[in-house]
């Protein structure tokens, strides 16, 4: 029996709607900003500076995520639909149940263009210290 060598077939590309265009643009944007402020404190001569500085960012990092999970309920509420929801309740409670997850996470929305460029900054940090420098280290260091 002969196969047949069949390409495989490439999906049609969605094209990026202009305001998530700016979001990325903005998270990019955001991502250098936070790197450049803690890359560039971290490598002022006074210790104290680098300290301080990676302590606020974890601690902002810390933070924001935990706010961010907290209000939007652990995201436990993001598949629940009005037949889920018990009997006895109103249609009006079943309906603010359902939708007040939603509302919540369009309020907090702003919290990613925070979370996201602190997370990146630590694992472009963790990179340099684990990796980049071991590799340094390797080349130069028999």
């Amino acid at each position: 029996m002969k196969f047949q060598n069949n390409p495989p077939q490439k999906r049609p590309q969605k094209q990026l709607s202009e305001k998530a265009k700016k979001e990325m643009l903005r998270i990019i944007g955001y991502t250098l900003l936070a790197m450049f402020v803690y890359f560039g404190a971290s490598a002022v001569p006074i210790p104290a500076v680098g300290y301080a500085v990676v302590g606020i960012y974890m601690t902002a990092l810390a933070v924001f995520a935990v706010v961010y999970i907290c209000y939007n309920y652990a995201f436990t509420r993001k598949d629940v639909t009005v037949d889920m929801l018990p009997d006895d309740w109103s249609e009006e409670q079943k309906l603010e149940y359902v939708e007040k997850p939603k509302q919540h996470f369009a309020k907090s929305r702003w919290m990613i263009f925070v979370i996201f460029p602190l997370i990146i900054t630590f694992i472009a940090d963790v990179l340099y210290l684990f990796v980049w420098t071991g590799f340094l280290e390797g080349l130069f260091i028999r």
